[in-house]
């Protein structure tokens, strides 16, 4: 597995909109053209940017990465320590020997380097101390878990997965929800509230993909939801995660209203057979959702470690 790296330039389009081009590389990588949709998370400090088909990239012991010479070292390995990589190897078969030099003494002064060791061709960069005890990076995680199993969803009656590959991502979740929680209790703090111990919202956040799990068996089976519906049900647990990893009162208010939004609008869906036990689980889901939401906002929440 590699990972690349490049710098772009924000542009002006029209009266006050800024755009961002992406390598043709990656383009034709991911099969994006002009027109496709992509999705854009804001992570509370970085953005990201999801083909369609996005699943969440699998992480590796060791991978082997092409530098850039314009490429600060120092992002690089800022970049695949967050992603939680415990070490790389750079090809040094394209690069000057004054780059060559200037990778190692780079390397070697960045806090986060544990080793810098060489080889043929390439310099192995080992990573110490990989962060993955941060409850608002892991709430991240999760978040990719849960537009994954969103994205199986909405594909369900055209592209269906077998039930073992659901249960697979749901237990992903599941354990990621688990992790979370650990990692509040060994800080001493709550998703809202740093001085007490006790996780709030954890057994929600361990709700939300088992609920999700039987909304998809639901419509696998025959049952109809809007395709607006899921649409929205997805922006706004993008809303609802980022908002508790960004720690953003703003955009958590905006998750609750969307949660409303979306209660009223199965409020109309058919209430036979299917549809009626469909409904009563998005209903169930949402109220889920909105518990999560209302016990992690906090006007006034330094959310220490968050």
């Amino acid at each position: 597995m590699s990972i690349s790296i490049a710098k772009r330039r924000i542009q002006k389009l029209g009266g006050s909109s800024l755009i961002v081009t992406l390598p043709k590389t990656w383009a034709k990588r991911y099969g994006l053209d002009v027109g496709d949709t992509v999705v854009v998370l804001d992570e509370g400090d970085h953005i990201k940017i999801f083909p369609p088909d996005t699943r969440n990239p699998q992480f590796t012991e060791i991978i082997r990465v092409r530098h850039n010479d314009d490429t600060p070292i120092s992002l690089l390995i800022d970049c695949l320590y967050l992603k939680g990589y415990r070490r790389f190897v750079i090809s040094t078969s394209h690069v000057s020997a004054e780059n060559f030099m200037k990778i190692i003494d780079e390397a070697k002064g960045h806090p986060k380097v544990k080793s810098v060791s060489l080889g043929f061709n390439d310099i192995e960069i080992a990573l110490d101390g990989v962060e993955l005890d941060n409850p608002a990076k892991l709430t991240r995680y999760y978040n990719i878990k849960i537009q994954e199993l969103l994205d199986i969803i909405e594909k369900a009656k055209v592209s269906p997965v077998s039930d073992e590959a659901v249960e697979s991502i749901v237990e992903d979740a599941v354990s990621m929800a688990r992790t979370i929680g650990r990692a509040i209790r060994k800080h001493g703090i709550s998703l809202c509230q740093p001085d007490t111990v006790e996780p709030t919202a954890i057994g929600e956040l361990m709700l939300v993909p088992r609920m999700l799990q039987k909304i998809y068996a639901e419509i696998r089976g025959g049952a109809e939801v809007p395709e607006d519906v899921m649409k929205k049900l997805k922006l706004t647990m993008l809303e609802l995660f980022g908002g508790i990893a960004g720690r953003s009162t703003k955009r958590l208010a905006t998750a609750i209203k969307m949660i409303g939004e979306i209660d009223a609008e199965i409020d109309r869906m058919g209430t036979n057979g299917r549809s009626a036990a469909l409904a009563g689980l998005m209903k169930g889901l949402l109220l889920v959702m909105k518990n999560v939401a209302e016990n992690t906002v906090c006007e006034n929440a330094s959310m220490g470690y968050l």
